[in-house]
């Protein structure tokens, strides 16, 4: 774990980090401050886990300092002769708030809370980045248009006039808005691969692929889309149409 230590007093960062390397070896200090204006660049440059943080110096407060610093998810400890400024650091979600001088048993106390919230904060790290890589997938964006090959014609479909693709044995219906349908040949599950991704599409039944644009009711089992047509929900595929209801 990097620390830094902001103190305008020289005897604060000697005595601090003496204690630091001999007793917390798992704690490295990677730089020092003396002031506010310096501590700012040096927190914005180093981006320490861990902030030793005095409060009165003389060009500011640590206070004044977190108001200014982008490094956001540093883990902050107070060192400081007064014990009048407790409540304004709680405020600033201080880890700890210790008064000089400061003993070993406090900076052991201070350095595990540290440790924990760093943890935390890696575990809600790596969830925001599972969330927008499952985010960026499901937005994965579908061609404009589906190429079918037929005999001597190749008709170009726009996939969000696609209102549901039905089974029929070794071959796919494609159901559009306009009430054209176009038999194509490739099992339902080829295109089921291919709208996979796209979070309007959804599978709810061994012989439909349906787009959820155009549901307008669900009733017993059954499907109404805008254009009219029924389409039937299998047993099967009842959880997820359930999950996506659910989810309106």
């Amino acid at each position: 774990m990097n620390a830094l230590i902001i103190d305008d007093e020289q005897a604060s960062h000697t005595t601090l980090e003496t204690l630091i390397q001999l007793n917390h070896q798992d704690v490295q200090v990677i730089g020092h401050a003396y002031g506010v204006e310096q501590g700012i660049k040096e927190v914005n440059h180093l981006q320490p886990d861990l902030l030793f943080l005095d409060i009165e110096m003389p060009d500011g407060t640590g206070f004044d300092l977190l108001k200014e610093i982008s490094h956001q998810s540093l883990a902050v400890v107070f060192i400081t002769a007064h014990n009048k400024y407790a409540l304004t650091a709680l405020r600033f979600n201080a880890i700890d708030y210790l008064l000089k001088p400061v003993s070993d048993e406090a900076l052991k106390a201070a350095i595990e809370v540290s440790k924990e919230k760093l943890v935390a904060n890696s575990w809600q790290q790596e969830l925001a980045d599972i969330k927008a890589m499952i985010q960026q997938i499901t937005q994965q964006q579908l061609p404009k248009r589906l190429k079918i090959r037929t005999a001597g014609y190749t008709p170009l479909i726009p996939t969000d006039e696609i209102t549901f693709l039905e089974a029929d044995q070794g071959y796919t219906e494609i159901h559009q808005s306009s009430g054209q349908r176009v038999v194509v040949s490739g099992n339902l599950i080829e295109y089921e691969k291919l709208f996979k991704l796209h979070q309007n599409f959804m599978r709810i039944h061994k012989s439909y692929l349906i787009n959820l644009d155009y549901v307008r009711g669900w009733s017993d089992g059954q499907v109404t889309l805008s254009t009219g047509q029924v389409v039937y929900v299998g047993r099967k595929y009842l959880p997820q149409w359930r999950a996506w209801l659910n989810s309106l």
